[in-house]
């Protein structure tokens, strides 16, 4: 059997773990038994949706991104058209 190298992300805002642990999820549950998944990841500051998934797909803090708030401001483009 060849393994797949596609990865699917879910991201549930807002839920806690001890939240998740405590409730009846039996279809969470079965995702989180066959794939790899971690209720130690820690946040960014300040802990606000917009700023929190930057920092998890570019790899760095708001104060690197300057991302900080859920009002999306596109950045000029850094590159050439």
């Amino acid at each position: 059997m060849e393994r797949s190298r596609s990865v699917v992300l879910f991201i549930v805002d807002g839920l806690r773990p001890d939240g998740l642990e405590q409730a009846h999820t039996p279809h969470i549950d079965s995702i989180l038994s066959t794939g790899a998944c971690t209720f130690r990841a820690e946040t960014t500051m300040p802990t606000i949706t917009l700023p929190c998934m930057a920092s998890m797909f570019l790899g760095t803090g708001p104060e690197r991104h300057g991302i900080t708030t859920n009002t999306w401001t596109p950045k000029p483009h850094r590159f050439p058209a």
